[in-house]
């Protein structure tokens, strides 16, 4: 039986937002090499607008969010944005790990 409270719950520190099928494939991957790194991220699966993925991220309270597009993913980038100040800033995929 769950305790009734839910302090067992555990806030992702960040959520991915993917758009387009092509980045769904950089998405897991990804969110593979941040959980063996020990970091909580939850993805959207059912690959809905930026606006309602944004939405489940601040439902969830993810400190940052993730917003992989199919442009960026071809330039190697990713937007990163931190919930609490809502400052936004673009990021090399390969230094995803390293964040924030």
């Amino acid at each position: 039986m769950l305790p009734k409270d839910k302090e067992f719950f555990q806030f992702p520190h960040l959520f991915v937002a993917a758009l387009g099928e092509e980045t769904i494939k950089e998405a897991y991957r990804i969110i593979n090499q941040l959980h063996l790194q020990g970091i909580r991220v939850e993805l959207d699966y059912e690959g809905k607008s930026l606006k309602s993925q944004m939405r489940r991220a601040d439902k969830l309270k993810a400190e940052y969010v993730l917003i992989l597009g199919e442009d960026e993913m071809k330039r190697g980038k990713a937007a990163l944005r931190n919930m609490g100040s809502k400052v936004q800033e673009e990021i090399a995929l390969k230094d995803i790990g390293e964040y924030p």
